[in-house]
């Protein structure tokens, strides 16, 4: 498992949760998600699949 965290405030800040438990949280009231990888995308690493994979596959479908 991929250790993910949910960051705020220009990506400097971490909330101290999850990024899938907050997902299972959000999915009843959205249509999807946006996520970014900061660590990696923010420089120009391109995407991470395998943190992708993991959150599909965490997350489920959404309503």
């Amino acid at each position: 498992m991929l250790l993910m965290a949910n960051v705020v405030e220009g990506w400097t800040q971490k909330t101290g949760r999850g990024v899938l438990d907050r997902m299972q949280e959000l999915k009843p009231y959205v249509g999807g998600f946006l996520v970014t990888f900061v660590e990696r995308e923010g420089r120009l690493g391109g995407i991470d699949e395998a943190g992708i994979k993991e959150l599909v596959d965490g997350a489920g479908n959404t309503p």
